[in-house]
């Protein structure tokens, strides 16, 4: 389990793929929300962090802390990221635009 990278499928990329159903502007209230979740989960890592520095643990043991807060590090910048770019217009779509996709796939 340590050494080897399996597909950890988590429920979040699975919601993702369902995304372009909630439209655009549903997509990015949705996204803020957990912008929102995520932060308040880093916040609570940091709080947990600083409660026990005191403690003087030994890093190994806050290893699995350490993990949690840089792959929430790393996922509210990508929440942030897309969240601006459906608030600026580059990510957009309807469900004409994914129908007609969807056609044009077919007939290639």
């Amino acid at each position: 389990m340590i050494a080897q990278p399996r597909n950890e499928f988590p429920e979040f990329p699975a919601a993702l793929s369902f995304l372009m159903l909630l439209g655009p502007d549903q997509a990015k209230a949705e996204l803020e929300r957990r912008i929102v979740a995520t932060r308040a989960r880093i916040a609570e890592i940091d709080s947990d962090a600083a409660q026990s520095a005191p403690l003087g643990l030994p890093r190994i043991v806050t290893l699995e802390d350490e993990y949690q807060r840089a792959v929430a590090e790393a996922e509210l910048r990508w929440l942030e990221a897309v969240v601006a770019d459906l608030a600026a217009g580059t990510l957009t779509w309807s469900w004409e635009s994914l129908v007609s996709h969807a056609d044009q796939s077919i007939r290639s």
